[in-house]
């Protein structure tokens, strides 16, 4: 395989130019000991030592615990009045350091380099671990002013590693930032090894994974003569409990109250995707200890997932992370363990029984018919049975995913009915609208028409059935003629837990107003292509319906709308060929308009408003 090496000519590159991430690959035909193919770079978590009393130089790193990680060899030269240095400018043409401003250097809290912290033993156990204080002007630490820092892996597996630090070099480029990638030589036990070309100063870099960004080594050895650079591996142990990533995660489950739901459980995936498992870890009054927790990974959590029934029923409804609400009420999911998470809590919240869904008939009363559906939208229900976690683990899918459910109407999304395997325990009162969609919240909608005719005894026919509108109780208003992938669809806030939600449809050939009297107004008419045309008032509004079949079944022409939009009456129809452009129909009614009344007429072609 044959990896392209991204080299500069660095006269031609200016002052501090980032490298973007990009990644630079050493050439495989490149001597790595004698080709120098460090290209200049500026991650702002990579320091430079400036260390007195002799003026000795050496880089370092932020850890995501704010301390200062470099090599054993360099932390052992420091003394009083040493420093470390961001944002480093380009030195003199002779080479000569050039300092950082006064606002990016930290003294070095020269009580921090104890036995405890600083290993200079040679290859493999050379590190340290230390401390400096707050800058003097700013009064910030460094992972506050940079706004970076590294987690660290145990992992001598890498592919490939990049190493960033203030190596020497020849005039302006000495000792300031450059950096630089290669492959993984063969690392095993205590130390990494790679193909990366380095040079004096360069001891106490980061030895970066490629693949994630996490910290695998400290680089400390120039050593061509075994045909590669080393450095210290985070598999040793000593530097490894020294960063100390692994820690005890408390992991909160309250009820709305703020009670810790005592005897119940929190759920940790174990194991890979594919092959494991949730392990179950019990909540005492402190919440459940998640032990072994690494800064810097994932962790994969699961609340508990059925109706709490003690007063007032509750369940599952979103996770919070240092008691900010987590938007993606998906249960299970995975978290990034970052070192600034103080806090993870499983948030329940009181559950209503009462709520329902239905639709409506104005035209033709007590109708109830057993085929009717309206369709409902719930991203806290659990019906999804996840593939990424061995296809056997059920979750809520949130807002990104869950789908609309058709329904039989009425329909009751209450604590204890399924709907085939779907349970849906309740829904929550007040979860707001979001038209940005940051918000979970609920959502109905109904299909323009009924997707299958309802006899009526009254006509002995069966006829369609077309949305009309939006009607609720203990709800906030429902969006009126939002019209999406052939359904009337609508958010829908519930305020009540006794709340009910109203399609109202209109059926064709039916009306419960003064529908074809008034004999002096045509009502009825044939194209020439032999469709039946018909207008007639109900509901308050006027209609016009087309059949194409002599009167066996008809349908609402207007994308099953009424003609006038705040109310009409006595409506006449006529039609006029013509020749080439279908069949051209007009109607003339009363409109009402604001409170007063005007003739309106409307031209139609083949059904559609012109």
């Amino acid at each position: 395989m044959i990896y392209l090496d991204f080299l500069f000519d660095k006269k031609s590159i200016p002052p501090k130019e980032i490298l973007s991430k990009t990644v630079s690959k050493v050439n495989s035909a490149q001597n790595f000991c004698t080709d120098d193919g460090r290209a200049l770079s500026n991650d702002s978590a990579v320091c430079r030592f400036f260390i007195q009393p002799n003026g000795l130089g050496g880089s370092g790193f932020i850890l995501f615990n704010g301390k200062i990680a470099t090599a054993g060899h360099v932390a052992s030269s420091i003394g009083s009045g040493s420093v470390i240095e961001f944002n480093v400018p380009l030195s003199e043409e002779d080479g000569t350091r050039k300092r950082s401003s006064a606002d990016d250097q930290y003294a070095v809290n020269v009580s921090s380099i104890t036995s405890q912290t600083v290993h200079d033993n040679g290859l493999g156990d050379d590190w340290a671990v230390i401390s400096v204080y707050a800058n003097s002007n700013t009064g910030l630490m460094p992972k506050e002013a940079q706004g970076a820092y590294f987690y660290v892996e145990q992992n001598n597996a890498f592919q490939s590693v990049r190493v960033t630090g203030y190596g020497e070099d020849d005039g302006t480029y000495n000792k300031v930032e450059q950096t630089m990638s290669g492959l993984n030589d063969g690392s095993s036990g205590n130390v990494v090894k790679y193909k990366v070309y380095t040079q004096g100063d360069n001891s106490g870099s980061p030895v970066i994974n490629e693949a994630n960004g996490k910290v695998v080594g400290i680089h400390t050895n120039n050593n061509c003569s075994n045909g590669n650079n080393e450095g210290t591996s985070f598999l040793n142990s000593s530097l490894w409990n020294t960063v100390n990533p692994v820690f005890n995660l408390t992991v909160h489950q309250k009820r709305e109250s703020g009670a810790e739901l005592t005897n119940t459980y929190i759920y940790r995936w174990i194991g890979t995707q594919l092959s494991g498992s949730f392990q179950s870890y019990p909540v005492n009054s402190n919440g459940a200890s998640i032990d072994n927790v690494i800064y810097g990974n994932y962790e994969t959590f699961r609340s508990k997932q059925d109706l709490i029934t003690t007063s007032p029923n509750e369940k599952y409804n979103k996770w919070k992370l240092n008691n900010n609400d987590n938007n993606d009420v998906t249960n299970h999911q995975s978290f990034f363990i970052s070192s600034d998470l103080s806090s993870l809590t499983s948030q329940f919240k009181q559950t209503y029984s009462g709520i329902t869904l239905k639709n409506a008939y104005p035209e033709v009363s007590g109708l109830d018919p057993s085929t009717d559906v309206i369709e409902f939208n719930d991203p806290w229900l659990i019906d999804y049975n996840d593939p990424d976690y061995n296809g056997t683990t059920y979750r809520n899918r949130g807002m990104a995913t869950a789908p609309f459910k058709s329904r039989s109407a009425p329909f009751y999304p209450d604590y204890n009915s399924y709907y085939g395997s779907d349970q849906y325990l309740g829904v929550f009162l007040n979860e707001e609208y979001d038209p940005q969609g940051q918000n979970p919240y609920y959502q109905v909608r109904s299909p323009i028409q009924q997707p299958q005719d309802i006899y009526l005894s009254q006509t002995g026919k069966y006829h369609k059935f077309y949305f009309y509108n939006w009607s609720s109780s203990g709800t906030d208003a429902l969006t009126q003629n939002n019209i999406v992938n052939g359904y009337y669809e609508s958010a829908v806030v519930f305020r009540n837990g006794s709340a009910i939600v109203i399609a109202n449809l209109k059926g064709t050939q039916i009306s419960n107003g003064s529908g074809i009297t008034n004999s002096n107004q045509r009502k009825i008419v044939r194209s020439d292509d032999g469709k039946l045309h018909l207008v007639y008032g109900s509901m308050g509004h006027v209609w016009y319906e087309i059949s194409s079949n002599n009167g066996a079944t008809w349908e609402i022409a207007n994308s099953g709308k009424p003609l006038d939009s705040d109310g009409g009456n006595s409506p006449s129809i006529d039609y006029s060929p013509s020749e080439g452009s279908g069949n051209n129909i007009v109607v003339t009614f009363e409109a009402n308009v604001n409170g007063l009344t005007y003739i309106e007429t409307q031209f139609f072609q083949n059904g559609i408003y012109l």
